[in-house]
């Protein structure tokens, strides 16, 4: 048989319920222990990325204040508006970053209570 060939299954071929086989629980709690472990994963990666995101916009910042800044502007006068805009966006960063991060959060909060009361549902 060719991959791909078309299986024709006669109706009424169903197992009866006695004839069914339960799922396995070790394979329900693998895959509750593996949806655990990637959320943490997930967690410690926003931790990461929002640590680098306001050690960038603190950059940027202490840059847009710093004499090579002032000399380039003084170089360059057209650019006044595009430092401004610069700074501006810096200094809001993190706090857009924080309501995202809370937000990110409880979401992950939620999932984690979700797969908690499946793993105790798995268990009964």
């Amino acid at each position: 048989m060719e991959k791909g060939t078309p299986i024709l299954v006669p109706d009424g071929f169903a197992l009866e319920s006695d004839e069914s086989v339960p799922p396995s629980r070790g394979l329900a709690d693998e895959l509750l222990r593996q949806s655990e472990e990637a959320l943490t994963r997930l967690r410690a990666e926003l931790k990461e990325r929002t640590a680098q995101s306001a050690e960038q916009s603190e950059r940027v910042q202490t840059w847009v204040k710093s004499e090579q800044a002032r000399e380039f502007l003084r170089q360059s006068p057209k650019l006044k508006e595009l430092f401004s805009a610069a700074a501006a966006a810096a200094k809001a960063l993190p706090k857009e970053q924080n309501a995202a991060l809370a937000a990110q959060t409880k979401a992950l909060e939620k999932v984690q209570s979700q797969l908690a009361s499946f793993r105790r549902a798995s268990r009964k």
